[in-house]
């Protein structure tokens, strides 16, 4: 009897123990997984949120260029370089506006108001490359070929979209006789503008011109 008593108490003892302490399975099973060396660790991104861009110019401004564009598409000049006027007496440093009066004087031939216009465009903002462009007119109307297509040069790298400004630079190069850079502007502006064959002639002129001038120039 006292065996049988003894073998009970032992059952109960080590179902206990069990209880208590749990297997090496169950200890790995609940063990946080460690991450191993050799495992990219991924990273998470952080996602920025979108700023719009800020207008360049204050709600007044901006209504007084737009009503001034259309007014210029419309060959109404005075009334656009009223309204322009007035944008830049709300903003001094407006070069947008300086730029469309100096657009405005040039169609009028007032050469030197353009002038003045443009240089306070591209003082108040280098990059308004339209005004480097109208500059580059005046200074080729002037005769000053080489002012001129460094300033075309400068509208086109800051916006090298419009296929007129390539070709304007093609023609000073001509002039400069300056061919085969010549070439690369009339070309550029072929490739903004397929469909207008006229530049890929050019580009295949002043080819042509750039040959002989070498040939010209080994036979002296």
């Amino acid at each position: 009897m006292v065996e049988v008593i003894m073998i009970v108490c032992l059952a109960v003892i080590l179902f206990i123990m069990m209880r208590k302490f749990p297997s090496t399975a169950e200890v790995e099973e609940n063990e946080p997984k460690k991450i191993k060396k050799d495992t990219p660790v991924v990273e998470a991104k952080v996602i920025k949120p979108i700023t719009e861009a800020k207008p360049k110019y204050t709600s007044d401004v901006e209504k007084l260029l737009n009503e001034a564009r259309k007014l210029i598409d419309d060959d109404k000049r005075q009334a656009a370089e009223d309204k322009l006027i007035e944008a830049v007496q709300i903003d001094l440093k407006c070069a947008t506006a300086y730029t469309l009066l100096g657009d405005i004087y040039l169609k009028r031939r007032k050469n030197n108001e353009a002038e003045e216009a443009y240089k306070a465009a591209i003082k108040n903002d280098p990059e308004e490359a339209a005004a480097h462009f109208g500059l580059g007119l005046i200074l080729e109307d002037a005769g000053r070929l080489n002012d001129a297509v460094k300033e075309v040069i400068a509208a086109t790298r800051i916006d090298g979209t419009n296929d007129i400004w390539y070709h304007r630079e093609g023609e000073l190069y001509m002039n400069l006789r300056m061919y085969s850079k010549a070439a690369m502007a009339y070309n550029r502006a072929a490739n903004l503008r397929p469909d207008y064959t006229r530049y890929k002639e050019l580009a295949l002129q002043a080819d042509k011109k750039q040959v002989s001038h070498k040939i010209q120039s080994r036979q002296q």
